[in-house]
């Protein structure tokens, strides 16, 4: 079996998920990690998340860069 039970949040340390170790869960409670097939899509889709929240972080900076030249200036005592 590639782990046993219904999924768990915090493990003891590092461990392999081989040889009746606990599942994970990834991200939600309905989540479990129990074959090697989902391992995988689990590692890829954290990175693909990670990736996710930088490229916005990348967009919302440019625009904030950007914004000055394309919204009307603030009117004098303005607050922002």
């Amino acid at each position: 079996a590639f782990c046993t039970g219904g999924g768990r949040v915090m493990l003891p340390g590092w461990q392999v998920a081989f040889g009746g170790a606990p599942c994970v869960l990834f991200l939600v409670p309905g989540a479990v990690i129990d074959t090697p097939a989902k391992y995988a899509a689990a590692v890829v889709g954290s990175a693909a998340l990670g990736f996710g929240v930088e490229a916005v972080r990348v967009v919302r900076t440019e625009l904030s860069l950007r914004a000055p030249t394309w919204l009307p200036p603030a009117p004098a005592g303005a607050r922002g």
